[in-house]
């Protein structure tokens, strides 16, 4: 015991009563120690983009999507482009308009599948698809039928794409290659629904004013829902038998456009 004392002595943490033999900590320690907890252990700093990348090529960044090989993809919602930012050395990037034109209006969530690029255009309604290395069109997914204000998307553990309307009650399923819609979940009647198979049904949340969602490692989707104020978890949506009944759906289902 009286090795321990000392040993606590020693340090500049603890007082010892000489007459009790009772170690107090120090306070000023515990101060030390909390203001070092909250000192970050981050660095702040800004890119110096080697071709000239300016504010306005990046004026009001929305979304961002990390890609793999030192490489970002950039949506600026007002300028309606997505810029692909690739690090050189250090704090030194190259940058890209990547996507842009008359089919992207409001670029919001991002997605990457293999050699593809999805993109949600909120305005008009469609998730366009792009060459994740040279930009190029590749399709469009969805329409005013199936997406309205479209936000979020997630490619899901089955490989299919899972997209949120900002004013739908519910996410909407594409098959992401082709385009093909292939059903929604989370309707407002707080059960998920495929339109050719209603005997599915399943409990579910009601979504009000769906903004972005992810998949855990369960397979478990959670949604950020604006007007509903909350984080909502959709259970029971990925398993073997789901998938199976979202790829064998009918060409009867709705589609969206896409070339």
């Amino acid at each position: 015991m009286l090795m321990l004392i000392t040993c606590l002595a020693t340090t500049s943490q603890v007082t010892v009563d000489p007459l009790t033999g009772i170690v107090t900590p120090s306070f000023s320690a515990e101060q030390r120690f909390h203001e070092e907890a909250a000192t970050p252990r981050y660095r702040i700093s800004e890119m110096e983009y080697v071709d000239g990348a300016s504010s306005t090529v990046l004026r009001h960044p929305y979304t961002i999507l990390h890609a793999g090989s030192n490489e970002l993809y950039v949506a600026s919602f007002t300028l309606n482009h997505v810029i692909r930012l690739r690090w050189l050395t250090g704090k030194r990037a190259q940058y890209k308009v990547f996507v842009s034109g008359k089919e992207l209006d409001g670029p919001v969530g991002m997605a990457l599948q293999h050699d593809a690029l999805y993109v949600a255009s909120f305005t008009n309604d469609v998730v366009l698809r792009v060459n994740a290395s040279s930009g190029e069109l590749l399709g469009r997914i969805g329409n005013e039928d199936t997406l309205d204000c479209p936000e979020g998307i997630a490619i899901g553990p089955d490989g299919l794409l899972y997209v949120t309307s900002f004013l739908l009650p519910y996410l909407s399923i594409f098959e992401p290659h082709s385009g093909k819609y292939l059903g929604k979940f989370g309707s407002s009647s707080g059960a998920i629904v495929l339109p050719s198979a209603p005997h599915s049904k399943v409990p579910g949340p009601v979504l009000r004013g769906a903004e972005d969602v992810t998949f855990d490692l369960a397979g478990d989707v959670h949604v950020t829902a604006y007007y509903s104020n909350a984080v909502q978890l959709l259970k029971c949506c990925i398993s073997p038998a789901w998938s199976l009944l979202l790829s064998s759906l009918t060409a009867s289902s709705p589609t969206g456009q896409h070339r």
